[in-house]
């Protein structure tokens, strides 16, 4: 007898799958996300061209105006490359001066972005919208991936579930006016897309592999997102719940000494812009020199009771006089002190306003006006603005629907909920400003295209059951009531 010869346990296996032959099914997010490219183009050609002045854009709303904090990130980029630094570039707007104090009204990466861009060549307003618009497409391609990788559950094994989860949080993305009007009109938020997505998938990495590489990279995200909007180092503390609950097999040191290490890592990445500012300003500035105008923008009696209310106006800062000899500093501590010795004189009417700022945030409060001023006052337009109230209003719930779904599977949320917390409490707080939302509204296409899914799954089981008969969960129910 001839014995067969041993056979290595691995030569039946099959060989690993190329690089290419794993990323194929995942095409069709970036042929969405192209598509979300020319869509843009087609928006920035068609529905927002560029005003001819400033007034056209707020007495008309159907042009892009270049003013507002784009224009002074695009002015102060302008300048850096000019030698001056991170300058205050509001004189030089306005012709009335030069860059010869120092600015941090914003965190400073969207205007290390444009000066890159000028760097290189690119020198025009619309090749700056082209190219904010590119990053908005790949935010779109991300958030259908963080969509995708949603669907895959706990052991990250995709099918045709994820992939319907992804491709239509994709498809969301590239169509919702909330969204694609932010790159088109190059507002520092369009960069918060991409961020998000990335804060998602990251997070979930950490969930799946709980390691400190992963922690790591969830710190570098934020890190980055703060860099980008002030408020959002607050993605972490919301985002908390991920670290100390959802890797709850792991002992409490290690998950606290996680939380802490994505939080170290945050702050170093800050540190730079943090220890730039410490010798050039007369007082600290630990962020930026815009909380105290952002506050007192909301907090008079234009906003308290007047026709403002709930909103903001210049006026409230008009009505505080600042000495033009000092920085924006000096400006900041004068105008948060004055917004806040007015909340101080009027607790009574501060959960009012605050309840009245978060209907205004999410549309549910003075709707008409509301758009209005999104349209006209803040540039956005009549169509993104009504059309950007009919997507809110549209996937709004089936967002809610998502974050039930993803809790009964099991799956974290808390990456998700946090950019909208971090949105809605900054408006509550600030001032209810459309686009400061673009961080939550990214966030709810990822759980409205988890909503439908579970939305379109419950229907086909519902339509699948024969004709009168009760579900097997009601029958057994009664069979218990009759026993």
């Amino acid at each position: 007898m001839t014995l067969a010869a041993p056979v290595s346990g691995d030569a039946g296996a099959a060989p690993a799958p190329s690089l290419g032959a794993r990323l194929r099914p995942y095409l069709p997010l970036l042929l969405v996300a192209v598509v979300a490219f020319g869509f843009r183009l087609a928006m920035l050609e068609w529905v927002r061209p560029e005003c001819a002045t400033v007034d056209q854009a707020v007495a008309t709303g159907d042009c892009f105006a270049f003013s507002g904090d784009t224009q002074y990130v695009a002015v102060q980029a302008q300048e850096l490359r000019n030698g001056h630094g991170f300058a205050d570039v509001g004189p030089v707007m306005y012709g009335v001066g030069g860059p010869d104090k120092p600015g941090a009204a914003h965190p400073p990466l969207y205007t290390l972005l444009l000066a890159a861009l000028q760097s290189v060549g690119l020198s025009t307003v619309t090749q700056w919208r082209v190219v904010v618009s590119l990053i908005g497409s790949v935010g779109v391609g991300l958030l259908g991936l963080a969509g995708w990788r949603l669907g895959a559950g706990r052991d990250a094994t995709t099918g045709a579930r994820s992939r319907a989860i992804g491709i239509t949080a994709a498809v969301l993305a590239a169509v919702n006016p909330l969204l694609w009007s932010r790159d088109v009109d190059m507002f520092v938020e369009a960069l918060m897309v991409p961020l998000i997505a990335l804060f998602v998938l990251a997070s979930l990495r950490l969930w799946r592999r709980p390691s400190w590489g992963s922690a790591v990279l969830v710190g570098v995200v934020v890190g980055v997102a703060w860099l980008t909007r002030s408020e959002q180092v607050l993605l972490l503390v919301f985002a908390a719940p991920l670290f100390l609950w959802g890797l709850r097999e792991l002992p409490i040191a290690r998950r606290v000494g996680m939380l802490a290490v994505a939080g170290a890592v945050a702050a170093v990445l800050m540190s730079p812009w943090i220890a730039y500012n410490a010798g050039r300003f007369h007082r600290p500035v630990l962020l930026s020199t815009n909380a105290g105008m952002a506050m007192l923008l909301g907090t008079c009696d234009h906003t308290f009771y007047g026709d403002d209310f709930a909103y903001y106006t210049f006026r409230c800062v008009d009505e505080v006089p600042v000495d033009p000899a000092g920085d924006d500093s000096d400006y900041e501590q004068v105008r948060s002190r004055a917004a806040i010795d007015y909340a101080r004189e009027h607790t009574r009417r501060l959960p009012v306003v605050a309840v009245a700022r978060f209907g205004r945030f999410w549309r549910l409060y003075a709707v008409p006006d509301t758009v209005e001023r999104e349209a006209l006052a803040e540039g956005h337009g009549w169509i993104a603005s009504w059309g950007g109230l009919a997507a809110l209003y549209v996937l709004a719930p089936f967002a809610v629907g998502g974050a039930v779904s993803l809790r009964r599977r099991g799956l974290p949320i808390s990456p998700l909920l946090a950019p909208v917390l971090v949105a809605t409490l900054a408006a509550v707080v600030l001032i209810p400003i459309p686009r400061f939302r673009t961080p939550a509204d990214a966030a709810v296409v990822v759980l409205a295209a988890v909503g439908l899914d579970a939305a379109w799954r419950w229907w086909r089981a519902r339509s699948s059951s024969p004709t009168g008969q009760e579900p097997a969960r009601a029958r057994a129910r009664s069979t218990t009531v009759a026993a």
